[in-house]
């Protein structure tokens, strides 16, 4: 005669599985508990905790990981990983770089990796370049791999994407105090949401947003400016928030394309 036992799953153990695999938002774990489900992510892919694989970004307010060099080199290796085969190719400013692999069963998949060199020259193109390459090898492997990390090569491509410092030993998010303060902070907002909305725009991606109004007409650069004083009071663009960059940009490139249209012979 068998005894059935039941497992009594307790409501702190219910709220943590629905703040991590349902909303996926890791600010919400205590530290102990960040630590505990970071070894726990590492463990299942047999990677080292030790070498970092992983960091923690802000994407559409909530706290993740994603995937760093250690993560896809590790993968490579564990999975029998190859990069069978590279193509390139240049579409207007953009160059690109398609990578194929293939693991150890013989499965094979393709990802590309891109970056803009149209007003680059010397080092920094080359360099740029080398990026894509490296984008294309590392997004080819989380795919085949079954992951749908973000890797870190395009972490400073996504608009309104913020890197958090955490402490991986002790799970500590270690944003600057002045962020942190109860007294600018409303109790219930999260601390990363205002950490992101804080943080600057990068080097790169101010190259980015000049790149673009460089190309713009001059009613349109007033225009632009006078919006980033009105809504953001910047008036130096490397103020602009990382938050407001996707914006930024989606209105630069819609006033290109719509020069291009008005330029095309009737």
């Amino acid at each position: 005669m068998t005894k059935e036992t039941s497992v009594a799953v307790q409501p702190q153990e219910l709220s943590l599985i629905e703040q991590v695999v349902i909303k996926g938002d890791l600010s919400k774990l205590t530290d102990v508990e960040r630590v505990s489900y970071y070894k726990s992510v590492c463990d299942s892919m047999r990677l080292n905790p030790l070498t970092r694989p992983f960091d923690y970004i802000i994407l559409n307010g909530k706290l993740t990981l994603y995937a760093k060099r250690e993560c896809t080199e590790q993968l490579r290796k564990i999975h029998g990983v190859a990069i069978i085969d590279l193509q390139t190719k240049v579409i207007d400013d953009v160059y690109i770089v398609s990578a194929k692999a293939r693991d150890i069963t013989g499965r094979t998949d393709e990802s590309t990796g891109a970056v803009n060199i149209g007003n680059l020259k010397g080092e920094h193109k080359a360099n740029a370049i080398m990026k894509a390459e490296t984008k294309a090898k590392r997004r080819v492997t989380l795919s085949i791999c079954g992951l749908g990390w973000c890797d870190e090569t395009e972490v400073e491509t996504i608009p309104g994407a913020v890197i958090v410092p955490v402490n991986l030993e002790t799970g500590e998010i270690t944003i600057p105090a002045e962020d942190m303060s109860q007294k600018q902070l409303p109790p219930s907002e999260n601390p990363c949401v205002n950490y992101a909305q804080k943080t600057k725009i990068s080097t790169h991606q101010l190259q980015e947003i000049n790149h673009l109004e460089a190309q713009v007409d001059a009613q349109c650069r007033d225009n632009f400016k006078a919006y980033l004083l009105r809504e953001f009071q910047v008036i130096d663009y490397k103020d602009i928030p990382l938050a407001a960059l996707g914006g930024c940009m989606r209105s630069l490139w819609s006033n290109i394309e719509n020069n291009k249209k008005q330029q095309v012979p009737v």
